[in-house]
Parts: C-alpha cells; sequence; structure tokens
C-alpha cells in the first residue's frame, strides 16, 4: 500500500491509501483544526477506527506536545513530555540533542501505538513507524517528493 498525501494551500490536507493496483482503499480529509472525516473507504473496518488509529497516527507530527504536558529527565540525559487524559497517556521522547524521536501512546496503562520519526532538513519526518500492537499491524512511512 501506498499513502499518498496532498496538502492544500488552505492547511490540512487529504490522504488516500491506494494498492499496488491503483485501488483506493481508503480516502479521508483532515481539517487544519486536525478534524478528520473519512471521504470513501474499501476496509471492512469503520470510519472510527480508521481514524483513530491510521489516519490519527499520520497526524502524530502535526499533533505534538502542547503546554499541558509535564516534563521529565531520563536517567540517560534525554527528555519526555507526558500528557494524560483520562487513562490515555501521550509520551513524547527526544534524544540527547532536544530531536522528537518518538511518540508513544498509552490506553489504561498497557501500550496502544508507538511511533519512531526520523528527521533530515525537512519539517514533516523523513520516515515514520508506526507498531499499533494493539490493532495488530505495523506501517512505515517514507516522505517521497515528486516534482
Amino acid at each position: 500500500m501506498t499513502e499518498v498525501v496532498k496538502i492544500p494551500p488552505a492547511g490540512g490536507f487529504s490522504v488516500a491509501g491506494v494498492t499496488d493496483i491503483g485501488s483506493t482503499l481508503y480516502a479521508v480529509r483532515v481539517d487544519p483544526n486536525a478534524t478528520g472525516r473519512v471521504i470513501s473507504k474499501s476496509l471492512p473496518f469503520s470510519d472510527q477506527w480508521l481514524l483513530d488509529g491510521l489516519v490519527a497516527e499520520l497526524l502524530v507530527p502535526w499533533n505534538g506536545p502542547t503546554e499541558a504536558c509535564r516534563l521529565f529527565r531520563q536517567s540517560d540525559g534525554t527528555w519526555v513530555l507526558v500528557r494524560e487524559v483520562g487513562d490515555d497517556a501521550y509520551v513524547f521522547s527526544f534524544d540527547a540533542s532536544g530531536s522528537w524521536r518518538c511518540f508513544r501512546r498509552f490506553s489504561g496503562g498497557r501500550l496502544h501505538s508507538r511511533v519512531s520519526l526520523e528527521w533530515d532538513t525537512e519539517s514533516i519526518p523523513k520516515l515514520m513507524r508506526v507498531d499499533n500492537p494493539r490493532n495488530h499491524y505495523h506501517v512505515v512511512r517514507e516522505r517521497v517528493s515528486i516534482r
């Protein structure tokens, strides 16, 4: 599967999951306020599953830490920011140089998903690795520029 992301001038983005033979698995529009809606899908999953899983994980770089997070220094000298909302915890991990490297989401104390980020000089991650043990999938997203 290939994910095609288009960022319009007005903000937000559109994303489509396309198979190697060109069939569209899903198409989603995400508004600048991070509200998503499913335009079409041929997957057997609910719209909510798609929005709360694959699409939410795609939004990780845009929905980073907020002022509501608490800062903790790790024993290895790195930092994490933690935001708790009800039974959910959102953990943003940074390396020693201060670069954001990982996002983990916990629900009820159990790992819901982990997103590893690799950056270059662009504002969008070069590579995202998503592991979601709760929904049993692993996704690698690579930024590709077509000019």
